[in-house]
């Protein structure tokens, strides 16, 4: 193989540049912005502006891509492709002065709707012409994505290799001739690499002209053996376990577990793409299995359509919409009208799945019937349903709760209530707070909800718990000052200590001792019991008395779930009749449930004094 001069690798990414300049400034100063923000440690929103850029930049590669190919496909000239290439990046910045100076959950989930959209654009803006419908077009429009798969796998490779290469390179010129070299350099590599070199490689292997995908090519054989002996079982074992498990479900007569949900998506996904990587080759003589296996996937994901709706419309009806619940409906909708196209349909134009998604993808990112304003609304819906029906909502306006509600209620308020400050809607509260809540809304987002949730006479609980009819666990860690100092002269030992449990998937316990081995006849036994906050201390396998750490966690929970204390806030005194102990806590951390603490791990010291030495 004969290898390129510098000259002609040159000459290639002059033309590679020129035919797509748009493109490749837009990847080339987003990576550059990126080097920067790493450079001097840009967070906060002082360097929104910053954060913003690279989004723009990011959504600007595949959609000035996509007006480059379509562009060519009229055979515009030079002039008209720079035009409207210009009204582009004009959309660019028109979106960058139009996002917010805190890119919240919305933004950023939104952002991603809009990449995911841009990117279908580019697997069929060079198709869609008056021969939408015909064979050739079809099978062009596959060639085009197969070569777009193909380089994406290969400028991954490469770029991969190329950035541990030169990695290796500055980790060995580091220690060879002991130059202290910043850390930051490796992510800025990263970016260099990924926003030019990356980019560059991969355009520069797009053929100039479309035309070039009608013509006929031999199938790649490592593609039909990969989907056959790899993409395919694995759609075969989802579906045997699918099907296994609505049998569990049809037997039992039980709901359906919410994660199913994702199974079922990851499964047609997987189906869908393997029958979209043997196309080209399904109505070859040898390859009629192809063509049942098609059919049948299809039938087959029906009744697990069916499942993924009952699993879905569960969630929807207990706890509401939510973007994430609100996606997967509207996934759920689309795999039905996919399956019954294909099964129906005598032309199964395979661009009727990047078109239809491409769609969706901008069609759920705004408007009321968008997934944000569904989901504001279903929210806002069921959190005034529930203060109601505590009686904390009256005539519109809150009455703090005078007395402790159901803690599920409670629990679910709280979730409401950070849902809507991560959203930074919690304004729409408003209506029923008044003016007490301007200052609310000054704080951060976390004490956002906690304010709230005390203008409502409510205690704040954790957001990332959501209430079933069991309430999950709500992890808490509390820590100890270390730099305080113990008299030490009424004690004769001193010892760590670590004492860890596990719990099962039934939340029951064992009882774990940590022993400490005084001397060689002297042991003292530190047992986490089964009762979820106890210690039984034992001297020589007796026992002295049993801690119960539930008053000092009750008398920290109020602060929060991770927070440090005084030294002397984990400091406690026990002694028996043979034998004193003073024990300073380091830290101490489980979970509540039902607002019931248990105690999983407690690490610290203690010291000991021997009354029968």
């Amino acid at each position: 193989m004969k290898i390129p001069s510098v000259t002609k690798l040159y000459g290639e990414a002059r033309e590679t540049f020129q035919r797509f300049p748009f493109v490749i400034l837009s990847s080339i100063i987003g990576a550059f912005i990126m080097i920067y923000i790493i450079q001097v440690d840009a967070t906060g929103s002082d360097y929104y502006y910053l954060q913003n850029a690279v989004v723009c930049c990011g959504l600007g590669i595949s959609f000035l891509l996509s007006l480059t190919l379509r562009n060519e496909v009229f055979k515009l000239s030079r002039t008209q492709n720079t035009i409207i290439q210009g009204v582009g990046v004009a959309s660019l910045v028109l979106y960058y002065f139009w996002l917010p100076k805190e890119l919240g959950e919305i933004e950023i989930t939104r952002s991603l709707l809009f990449a995911l959209g841009l990117h279908l654009l580019v697997s069929f803006a060079s198709f869609m012409n008056n021969e939408g419908d015909r064979q050739e077009n079809i099978n062009a429009f596959w060639r085009f994505n197969k070569l777009f798969f193909i380089r994406i796998l290969t400028s991954v490779l490469f770029s991969g290799v190329l950035y541990i290469g030169l990695c290796i390179a500055i980790v060995s010129f580091d220690k060879l001739f002991d130059v202290s070299i910043e850390g930051k350099i490796y992510p800025q590599l990263f970016y260099f690499i990924l926003g030019v070199f990356n980019t560059w490689f991969f355009l520069a292997g797009i053929p100039q002209s479309i035309q070039d995908f009608y013509l006929e090519d031999v199938y790649p054989k490592g593609l039909k053996i990969f989907t056959q002996f790899v993409l395919l079982p694995l759609v075969t074992v989802y579906l045997v376990i699918l099907y296994l498990y609505m049998g569990k479900i049809i037997i039992q007569w039980n709901l359906p577990e919410g994660w199913v949900s994702y199974l079922i998506l990851c499964f047609s996904i997987t189906g869908i793409f393997s029958l979209l990587l043997i196309y080209p080759i399904r109505d070859y003589a040898e390859n009629r299995w192809i063509k049942i296996f098609s059919k049948s996937f299809y039938i087959a994901l029906l009744p697990l359509i069916v499942l993924l709706f009952t699993a879905i419309l569960t969630r929807l009806f207990e706890y509401g919409i939510t973007e994430k619940r609100y996606f997967v409906f509207v996934l759920a909708c689309w795999l039905t009208f996919i399956s019954l196209y294909f099964l129906i349909s005598k032309t199964k134009n395979i661009k009727i799945i990047p078109i239809t998604l491409f769609i969706l993808a901008f069609g759920v990112s705004f408007g009321p019937w968008g997934a944000f304003s569904v989901s504001e609304r279903s929210q806002m819906g069921r959190l005034e349903k529930l203060l109601i029906n505590n009686k904390i909502l009256v005539d519109g306006k809150i009455v703090p709760a005078k007395e402790k509600i159901n803690p599920k209620d409670e629990g679910n308020i709280s979730s409401i209530v950070y849902y809507l400050s991560q959203r930074n809607s919690i304004g729409e509260l408003k209506k029923w707070l008044g003016t007490g809540l301007d200052t609310i809304l000054t704080k951060e987002k976390y004490s956002q909800s906690l304010n709230v949730m005390k203008l409502m006479g409510l205690e704040y609980q954790s957001s990332y718990r959501e209430f079933s009819n069991s309430e999950k666990k709500e992890y808490f860690s509390y820590t100890f000052d270390k730099t305080s100092v113990t008299k030490v002269s009424d004690y004769d030992f001193y010892s760590s200590f670590h004492n860890y449990r596990r719990d099962d998937d039934k939340n029951q316990f064992a009882d774990t001792t940590y022993i400490i081995n005084i001397d060689s006849t002297n042991k003292l036994g530190l047992t986490l019991m089964k009762d979820p906050c106890m210690m039984k201390i034992t001297y020589n396998g007796e026992e002295v008395t049993q801690y119960n750490f539930y008053p000092m966690i009750d008398s920290m929970k109020s602060s929060g779930l991770y927070k440090s204390f005084p030294a002397e806030k984990g400091r406690f005194t026990i002694e028996g009749s043979k034998i004193k102990l003073g024990f300073n806590l380091e830290s101490i951390g489980g979970y509540f449930q039902f607002r019931n603490p248990t105690v999983r791990t407690v690490v610290g010291g203690v010291l000991i004094k021997l009354k029968d030495k």
